[in-house]
């Protein structure tokens, strides 16, 4: 990238070339601010100079109330600087986010801000990520209107609307300023509006920004907005500087925490002031002349001022926000209603649940950062609306897989930065269920978020992974306003009650296998009794065997409806006319369930059969089932249920009724394989003692497409007392073992 030309403001110069720097200022600026020490000599041998320095107002222009009373507010900040300015030479910087998001400064997309600080004096600010909240064109409309550059080496743009530094002339010194962002700053802002920028590393600009600079110069500044340890970093390692003026700490929010000024053993001084405008910032040099003409700071001084009443206000400023004011009032002043939550931290959980239920999606998130609580002990308008939700961003809908789901939800807990930390409407972050659902990872979600979220912002890269992105443009502000005047009060727990979209989800396999069965000679000696048992079908042999699976279930909210289906049939002989079955069962069930993850027991009722394809010794095997419990996840995968079941037998025609004990385990290899262990176990009450235990285990290899390799290993284990009032003793077996390819698709649509 070629540097842009060099500016020098030269403010202690012959009168003839003050008058062409006060006519090319007056062009750039409007009319300038001359201070008053700007009129004496340059050739003396001490000169002061205040660097006057702000960062992190978030374009705050009012004063606001405090516990120690009215703080803030940009007309006593430009009063201020002026009279600084008119007494000695002064370097005016601001270290970024300066214009936004307050919601009057946001009212007019930060022009008022950016008058305000031109009135000041103010002689380069820093683009932070605030600044470019409304994209490049109209922050070049800004850098017009406001007339001082924008400082930033480390950026790339296309064209000269951001310059690696400036040197100021005060007089006789001769200060450098090199602005200087952490790349951080591209993900704090939407990133789609920075995409045209790329972000170098901070600490390799300097040193290369160093080399360029003019041999003459006496003081070098960073203006950097970054973290206060990268700051501390980049002070350690970037010889040839002398002070850092910073702002982007994540303390700026607290006042009593915000560092506002290290100095480190080389020397080296790093300042900053709380965010908000409550104060500024004033660093007094006092350079001497050496013998060789050049200037050395002999003094180094810092210091702040409470932005607070004891100040004047500027009369032009007020004039400025007062005409803002009045604007913004006329249009924000309706009265919406209410919205009722427990704490004000529960304010975000409250819109992502209304982002879920307006779009109707399974899971609504939302970054804290996007919010800001506000009081709700009175009716809301339209104004606390526009500070609740701090940014005019638009819901985008998107799909992402539960395993991406996941890794937001592991991001989450290691961020230590509070506004980049994700809020999940309809996603139980202790349980990992999605409306009483496991979480599953291959499975897609549908999602609802911001579209700052949607374009990685806060280094949220998966995001920008999912499919189907839909800008919906429904604006948040507009949604949260709307809801709140048309729906009356809102309430986070009815909003979290409120039944999310039906969601359908079915499926099918089909598999060919090699199978290894083999059943006992109890099992023989309870066919020749008529004892027909769909599972203890087939015989001891090698075969080649069939399967196919079906399911298809239901879910509107809390409640499950599934239809399951598995059908296996097996048969070998050396030519078609005679042929011995090796496996004949077909099982289905119909199950409801009212999903309950905070009471962890999910009670459900079922009904299902047991049959096959062919006839056993005299009819086909049919036995009809209905069970009664409920179910309950235990160390995290294990499922497991408990009911009461009947069963009928249609071969030996009679009744049983017992005990129906179940478990399931599924699990996720790294690889992408599926392992899965499915027992079914009933224990009769009856006076024929039924005990029967099915144990599925299958394991599910990928390999290309919805192509699988399929491992299935089944056991059976069938006791009874009586055959047809007949007593028989011996407890039946079969096991076998399956090893084929399987083809299947699963789909959910809501």
């Amino acid at each position: 990238m070629t540097l842009p030309p060099l500016l020098t403001l030269d403010l202690k110069m012959r009168f003839s070339t003050v008058l062409f720097f006060v006519a090319a200022w007056q062009a750039l600026l409007g009319p300038p601010v001359l201070p008053v020490a700007a009129q004496s000599p340059s050739n003396a041998d001490t000169v002061a100079v205040s660097i006057l320095h702000s960062n992190d107002v978030s374009g705050r222009l009012v004063r606001r109330a405090t516990a120690e009373g009215q703080i803030g507010g940009m007309a006593a900040r430009v009063r201020l600087i002026r009279e600084i300015a008119a007494a000695e030479p002064v370097v005016a910087l601001d270290a970024g986010s300066a214009i936004g998001p307050d919601p009057l400064s946001a009212s007019d997309s930060g022009k008022t801000m950016i008058d305000l600080m031109r009135l000041a004096g103010y002689q380069a600010m820093l683009p932070a990520n605030h600044e470019f909240n409304y994209g490049l064109d109209h922050l070049r409309l800004l850098q017009e209107k406001g007339g001082f550059p924008l400082l930033a080496a480390n950026i790339q743009s296309p064209d000269s609307l951001i310059r690696p530094f400036v040197v100021v002339d005060v007089g006789g010194p001769r200060i450098a300023v090199i602005g200087l962002v952490a790349p951080e700053v591209a993900t704090l802002t939407n990133p789609r509006r920075v995409a045209n920028l790329v972000f170098n590393d901070p600490q390799t600009t300097a040193v290369q920004t160093l080399k360029t600079l003019p041999p003459d110069v006496d003081y070098v500044i960073l203006l950097v907005h970054m973290r206060e340890a990268e700051a501390i970093k980049l002070a350690q390692q970037t010889p040839g500087i002398d002070l850092i003026v910073a702002g982007g700490y994540y303390s700026v929010g607290q006042p009593d925490e915000v560092p506002t000024a290290i100095h480190l053993g080389s020397g080296i001084r790093i300042v900053a002031t709380p965010g908000g405008g409550e104060r500024l910032g004033r660093v007094t040099l006092r350079f001497a002349r050496r013998p060789d003409g050049r200037y050395e700071a002999v003094s180094v001084v810092e210091s702040q001022t409470p932005i607070d009443t004891s100040l004047t206000d500027e009369p032009e400023a007020d004039r400025l926000i007062a005409r803002l004011e009045r604007s913004y009032r006329s249009a924000v002043a309706e009265t919406l209603g209410h919205i009722h939550v427990d704490t004000p931290q529960e304010q975000p959980l409250l819109i992502a649940y209304l982002m879920r239920n307006r779009t109707s999606a399974e899971i609504g998130i939302v970054n804290r950062g996007a919010l800001e609580p506000i009081a709700t002990d009175r009716p809301l308008v339209q104004g606390d609306v526009d500070r609740l939700v701090r940014f005019p961003d638009r819901l985008v809908t998107l799909r992402l897989t539960g395993a991406q789901v996941r890794a937001l939800m592991t991001r989450n807990t290691l961020i230590d930065r509070n506004s980049a930390q994700l809020v999940f409407a309809g996603l139980d972050l202790k349980t990992a269920t999605v409306q009483g659902r496991p979480l599953r990872d291959a499975e897609s979600y549908r999602i609802v978020t911001t579209e700052f979220l949607a374009n990685g912002g806060d280094d949220h890269r998966t995001f920008v992974q999912g499919r189907s992105t839909v800008l919906t443009g429904i604006e948040l502000r507009a949604l949260v306003a709307s809801a709140i005047r048309e729906n009356g009060p809102l309430i986070l727990g009815i909003l979290s009650r409120e039944a999310p979209p039906r969601s359908w989800f079915a499926g099918w396999e089909l598999e060919g296998a090699f199978e290894r069965n083999f059943v006992d000679a109890t099992t023989d000696r309870y066919r020749k009794q008529n004892e027909q048992v769909a599972f203890l079908s087939g015989a001891t042999t090698f075969a080649w065997n069939g399967a196919a699976r079906f399911y298809l279930a239901c879910q509107p909210g809390a409640h499950e409806l599934r239809l399951d289906q598995s059908m296996d049939f097996g048969q070998i002989g050396r030519n078609l006319d005679n042929l011995t079955t090796s496996t004949d069962q077909v099982t289905t069930e119909l199950k409801y369930r009212y999903l309950t993850p905070h009471v962890g027991f999910n009670p459900f009722v079922s009904v299902g059969s047991n049959t096959a394809f062919t006839r056993g010794a005299s009819q086909r095997p049919i036995l009809v089932r209905s069970s009664l419990g409920f179910q309950q996840q235990v160390f995290g995968k294990l499922l497991i249920g408990f009911a009461g079941r009947s069963q009928r037998d249609f071969v030996v025609d009679v009744s049983d009724f017992g005990t129906e004990m179940t478990a399931e385990l599924n699990h996720t290899l790294k690889t992408g394989a599926r392992f899965r262990v499915q027992v079914r176990s009933f224990v009769g009450f009856t006076d024929r003692r039924v005990v029967s235990v099915e144990n599925y285990n299958t394991l599910n290899v990928p390999l290309t497409g919805a192509l699988r390799l399929n491992i299935r290993q089944s056991n059976f284990v069938y006791r009874v007392n009586r055959i047809r009032g007949v007593p028989v003793s011996g407890v039946a077996f079969r096991t076998n073992l399956n090893i084929g390819f399987g083809y299947g698709l699963d789909w959910k649509w809501l």
